[in-house]
C-alpha cells in the first residue's frame, strides 16, 4: 500500500489520529500547507484540529515531529487568531497540559503573534474572496 499525500484537512486529521506511522507522518508534513491553503476547511474544522495537535504525542520518535507540530499551530492561529488562540489558552489551562506542553503552547503564540505583527494585511483572506456580497 502506497500512501499519497493528503489533499484535505479531514484527511490529515483523520491521519493524525492513526496508528501508522508514515500516515502520521505524511499528515504532519502537509497539515501547514492545507491550512494556509483552505480557509474554509480550516474555519470547519479549526478547534478539534487544534486540540488534535496539540494532544498528539511523538509515539514513533520522528526527530522533527515538534517542528512540523508547532509549524501546523502557528498556521492554525494565524489563519484565525481569534478561534485558536481561545481554544489554546483554555487548552494551557487543562490540568493535563504538562508544563513542557505549556512552553510551547506560549512560545507558538509569540512566534504567531510576531508574525502576524509584521504584515497583518497578508492574512486577511475576506480580501480575496470574490463571491461575497458586498
Amino acid at each position: 500500500l502506497t500512501l499519497k499525500r493528503p489533499k484535505h484537512l479531514y484527511d490529515c486529521l483523520l491521519g493524525l489520529r492513526s496508528e501508522n506511522r508514515d500516515r502520521v507522518e505524511y499528515s504532519l508534513k502537509h497539515v501547514n500547507y492545507l491550512i494556509r491553503k483552505n480557509l474554509n476547511d480550516v474555519e470547519f474544522m479549526a478547534d478539534e484540529l487544534a486540540l488534535t495537535l496539540c494532544k498528539i504525542s511523538n509515539h514513533f520518535e520522528w526527530d522533527k515531529f515538534e517542528e512540523y507540530r508547532n509549524r501546523a499551530l502557528k498556521s492554525l492561529i494565524i489563519m484565525i487568531p481569534e478561534s485558536i488562540s481561545q481554544c489554546l489558552i483554555k487548552r494551557f489551562y487543562y490540568s493535563d497540559c504538562s508544563m513542557g506542553e505549556r512552553a510551547t503552547l506560549l512560545d507558538i503564540l509569540s512566534d504567531a503573534a510576531r508574525e502576524l505583527s509584521e504584515n497583518p494585511s497578508k492574512y486577511r483572506p475576506e480580501e480575496f474572496n470574490e463571491f461575497n456580497e458586498k
